[in-house]
């Protein structure tokens, strides 16, 4: 979600993302790992509209 942001626009999103998903669930779509291991509590990667892995 944060692709094309400027860095400390993205940090703020990071932040508030972890308060919102509390007691609940977020669908959240990335194409960086580096940024679905930091937000995600459970992870799953789909291909083609099919959950092909977690």
């Amino acid at each position: 979600p944060t692709s094309g942001l400027d860095p400390v626009t993205r940090r703020e999103l990071w932040d508030i993302i972890p308060r919102v998903k509390e007691g609940r669930a977020l669908v959240l779509t990335t194409h960086s790992m580096a940024e679905a291991e930091t937000l995600c509590d459970n992870l799953a990667i789909m291909h083609r509209g099919r959950q092909c892995m977690g």
